[in-house]
């Protein structure tokens, strides 16, 4: 218990050394300010890692066509890479520790989306079945793109949340309604959410064979890409070198040329993240 004597002996230390007391309490001051501000900043990435990987599986392996830099075999530089339905075929049946494998097939240009007098303008995808897991687009009415669908080459969209919000009315179920994409009559199967934000929920997704048909895409793929299940960042690795090496065999490239191959590990970038 402290005594008046000893209160009196504090504020005549203190009188006494104001620089020293001064300099103390700032540097205390400064301390607490630091911790909490590391804190903050450290909670701050994680909160922002964890939003970035928030709409795409964190084991999923994403991969896109680029241009040759290197000559091989006889093959010059600035040869295009691009993916086809055989491809898609061969990594698939080929490739072990595959989990969720899709293509993608986008549909370029101004797609104008009507449904009744209400229109806008949204993108429109074409994918495999298996595309719902590895976006992490939850289905909230309907269903996803399936099997029947591809094959028979369907006429039918499984639709984001912001799409149904610019076309239907709110006491409207879009679900069996038939919307028009530039002309062409599409069925609603299915209402999705995408955590990805609303650029994601502004997508309508079409069976890739319909796209490939409808939009004049032949055989060919933009994208695949693939999850690897439980995979180690070690065996992603695998997983990525194999696809590279299958892929510059049926595309006549360097297999070293990292401009051949726009490649996205997201099992490596993920730990990387983590890490830091």
């Amino acid at each position: 218990m402290f005594s008046i004597d000893n209160w009196q002996e504090i504020f005549h230390t203190i009188r006494k050394n104001k620089l020293r007391t001064f300099l103390t309490a700032f540097s205390v001051s400064w301390g607490i300010f630091m911790l909490i501000f590391l804190l903050g900043a450290g909670d701050g990435l994680q909160r922002g890692v964890e939003y970035q990987f928030s709409d795409d599986a964190t084991n999923r392996i994403s991969l896109r066509g680029g241009t040759t830099s290197k000559p091989y075999k006889g093959t010059n530089p600035g040869k295009r890479i691009s993916f086809t339905n055989e491809d898609f075929s061969y990594i698939n049946e080929l490739i072990e520790g595959i989990d969720k494998i899709s293509g993608r097939f986008y549909c370029w240009g101004e797609m104008t989306v009507r449904h009744g007098k209400k229109y806008s303008s949204f993108d429109v995808l074409g994918v495999h079945p298996e595309h719902r897991f590895i976006e992490k687009q939850n289905m909230v009415q309907g269903r996803y793109i399936n099997e029947i669908d591809i094959n028979q080459r369907r006429k039918v969209a499984a639709i984001g949340t912001k799409v149904v919000e610019g076309l239907f009315e709110d006491d409207v179920d879009p679900v069996g309604k038939w919307i028009d994409v530039n002309g062409i009559p599409y069925k609603v199967i299915g209402v999705y959410e995408d955590p990805g934000g609303e650029g994601e929920l502004r997508r309508i997704m079409i069976p890739i064979t319909c796209a490939q048909l409808t939009y004049n895409g032949s055989n060919q793929l933009h994208n695949i890409m693939f999850t690897v299940g439980a995979a180690t960042v070690e065996e992603s690795k695998k997983i990525e070198n194999e696809t590279i090496a299958l892929l510059s065999k049926r595309h006549q490239f360097d297999p070293e040329d990292k401009k051949a191959i726009s490649l996205w590990n997201s099992v490596e970038t993920f730990k990387k993240f983590n890490d830091m």
